[in-house]
């Protein structure tokens, strides 16, 4: 009797630690990975370090993986036994020719849809009619809901699509990868509009890193040693009654990103 008790207590105790080990996974979507140009370490360091020091179920990489794409391949052997989704961004070229392509991929209770996008942006926008689901971009399609923030690097001569013209659909999270790269920009910007969440994030700035943690829906900055530090928030009212958010860490350097965040909407309202 003793034995068949210890045995279903045993069962049970196993289960549950393996249904919470599956469930606490952690799922990191990271923009603009090779940090700012000119930058010589392949990977870049920050996040190097961030990796090894937060481990995670699935990596979601929002392209420029390197800022030549001939090094790819030392980006990748590092990586390799992580499992990574690749995004495709203006640095990255002919990217599918060394990786596997994918449109969409289900890991746990979350449903990614790909955006893959040529340098011109262009793309299917009847794909993005969906609900409850995360797409996943390079290019800042959708940069003109950020109004006058304007922290996508670059629009690579398109100006994104009409925001009020665009059915997205309900439910869904936007994340772009082409944020970061400059030290006073915004690595960190997000807004809701219309039920839906539009992200955009990277890496880059030297003190603002930052990774958007899918399973608590935030970002997550850390340090130059990959050590994760606290953050805070700005907000302010769009154009289109959508609340826009800035995120920064608790770093000297936020107190000028401050200043140039309250100055832009002083003068750009």
């Amino acid at each position: 009797m003793y034995k068949k008790i210890i045995f279903i207590v045993f069962f049970l105790k196993f289960n549950f630690f393996c249904f919470y080990a599956l469930s606490s996974e952690k799922i990191y979507f990271i923009g603009h990975l090779y940090g700012a140009h000119g930058e010589k370490n392949i990977p870049y360091e920050p996040l190097a370090k961030f990796i090894k020091n937060n481990p995670s179920g699935l990596l979601i990489l929002g392209g420029d993986i390197t800022e030549d794409a001939n090094n790819f391949h030392k980006f990748h052997y590092f990586f390799s036994k992580k499992n990574i989704l690749y995004a495709r961004g203006n640095h990255d070229e002919n990217l599918y020719e060394k990786v596997k392509y994918w449109d969409y991929y289900n890991y746990r209770n979350f449903n990614f849809i790909h955006l893959d996008m040529g340098i011109d942006m262009n793309f299917d926008i009847k794909k993005i009619i969906d609900r409850n689901k995360i797409f996943i971009s390079h290019h800042v399609f959708f940069n003109n809901i950020f109004e006058y923030f304007n922290p996508a690097n670059s629009m690579h001569n398109n100006n994104g699509i009409n925001i009020e013209a665009t059915d997205f659909g309900i439910n869904n999270i936007y994340l772009a990868g082409d944020c970061g790269l400059y030290k006073f920009g915004y690595s960190y910007i997000e807004t809701e509009y219309k039920s839906n969440k539009f992200i955009c994030t990277g890496l880059g700035s030297g003190w603002s890193e930052n990774a958007y943690d899918i399973n608590e829906n935030k970002p997550v900055f850390f340090d130059s040693d990959g050590k994760i530090i606290k953050s805070f928030c700005l907000l302010t009212q769009g154009k289109l009654n959508n609340q826009i958010k800035v995120c920064l860490p608790y770093h000297f350097n936020s107190i000028f990103v401050t200043i140039k965040f309250y100055r832009t909407i002083y003068f750009k309202k």
